[in-house]
């Protein structure tokens, strides 16, 4: 009686339940996180392909930036166990949401609420192989287009960004000029109309090996690129 109610108001079914399922595996969310989609889940898949390797050293560092519910770091720490995982998040709310799903999945990751618009803030990171973000992108012109579902339910600071759609990519793509190790790489999961334009600001930013690619519906919604040092060799 009380979920059927709840439906009627186009609560989404995930947070009427609690529940939202991400690469097989149950997580807790509600208003405070968004609920985990399945273009993320390729975006995870992405990294473990290119990272599932025996002869490859397990013991690289992940930072996944705005991780809600923390799908996107417990899934690849299940499944690199030597790794060392870190997230963070703007929301207070979203960490403990993310705490607590790391440790019904018995996920050992580092959270800290912090923005990483915020430059002193980023210096509180260290560096890392692997970086991966679903940040916000969608542009509050946008907002009526979006289904009621989710501007009435789910949260705004992590769908939102006020002016610039970009602002997120190109923070975060600086900040990894200086926190990704030699051949380190960025995953970003991105809006579809948005996805030539970061990938340039990643090649403009002397990223190699960039690659933007499409979701299971055929909508570029992903984009990878790899930092690449100067060697002796190459001069």
């Amino acid at each position: 009686e009380k979920f059927s109610s709840e439906l009627m108001t186009g609560k989404p079914v995930q947070y009427v339940l609690g529940e939202g399922w991400f690469l097989g595996m149950k997580f807790f969310v509600n208003h405070s996180v968004l609920i985990p989609r399945p273009e993320t889940e390729e975006l995870v898949q992405w990294v473990i392909n290119d990272y599932d390797q025996p002869t490859r050293n397990e013991q690289r560092r992940i930072l996944d930036i705005g991780t809600g519910s923390g799908c996107i770091a417990i899934a690849l720490k299940k499944k690199f166990l030597l790794a060392e995982v870190y997230a963070c998040d703007i929301s207070k709310d979203a960490i403990i949401i993310a705490q607590k799903n790391a440790a019904t999945l018995a996920a050992d990751i580092n959270f800290s609420v912090l923005d990483i618009l915020d430059v002193n803030a980023q210096n509180h990171l260290g560096i890392f192989d692997v970086v991966i973000s679903n940040p916000p992108y969608i542009s509050f012109e946008e907002r009526s287009s979006l289904p009621e579902n989710v501007i009435n339910f789910e949260p705004a600071v992590a769908l939102f960004v006020e002016k610039n759609p970009l602002l997120f990519y190109r923070t975060i793509i600086t900040f990894c000029l200086d926190h990704l190790s030699q051949s380190g790489a960025l995953y970003f999961e991105v809006h579809e109309a948005h996805g030539r334009e970061v990938l340039h600001l990643m090649e403009s930013a002397g990223f190699v090996d960039c690659v933007l690619k499409k979701d299971m519906q055929g909508k570029e919604r992903m984009v990878k690129g790899s930092r690449q040092y100067a060697v002796g060799s190459m001069l």
